[in-house]
């Protein structure tokens, strides 16, 4: 019993609750034993009070544990959200510049058919061109052969 008061005494002094309780829960029994029923009732009391203490004591952190699981649960959903939001994102963004890269390729393969359509037009038409101002040097050619050629038989009548 007095190693049981001892261990009491310096449980109290170290604010040591599990130790108390055991020590109070001992204590109790002794004086139960003894007949002394009245310390029996007070280091009863003293026990339940701390094992309501110790009891609460462990509520709180199971309580605090599952917040903090709750909360990272929570945070870890909020991610999977924010990361499946930028994957779309990303997605759009990627089938954009695909759009933008493909209209491009269009519009570039578009200008090039319409120069070489225009070459083309214009390579005629200076063909054309150079062909009507061929015949038309000829015609030239032609009318003055045939302006000549009265004047020559004149002269050479002439002549004669």
């Amino acid at each position: 019993m007095t190693n049981v008061l001892k261990a009491n005494k310096i449980s109290n002094e170290l604010n040591l609750l599990e130790q108390q309780r055991e020590t109070d829960k001992l204590l109790s029994e002794i004086y139960e034993n003894t007949g002394n029923y009245k310390k029996a009732l007070l280091c009863h009391q003293q026990f339940k009070i701390l094992n309501d203490s110790l009891f609460n004591k462990e509520n709180i952190q199971k309580i605090t544990q599952l917040e903090y699981e709750y909360k990272y649960k929570q945070a870890l959903e909020l991610a999977s959200f924010r990361e499946l939001k930028l994957t779309k994102t990303v997605k759009s963004t990627f089938q954009n510049l695909e759009k933008s890269q493909r209209n491009l390729l269009l519009g570039v393969i578009a200008f090039l058919t319409m120069t070489l359509i225009l070459g083309t037009i214009i390579f005629f038409l200076k063909l054309r061109h150079a062909k009507s101002k061929a015949q038309n040097i000829e015609i030239e050619q032609r009318l003055l052969r045939f302006q000549m050629t009265p004047h020559f038989i004149f002269n050479s009548l002439s002549v004669l």
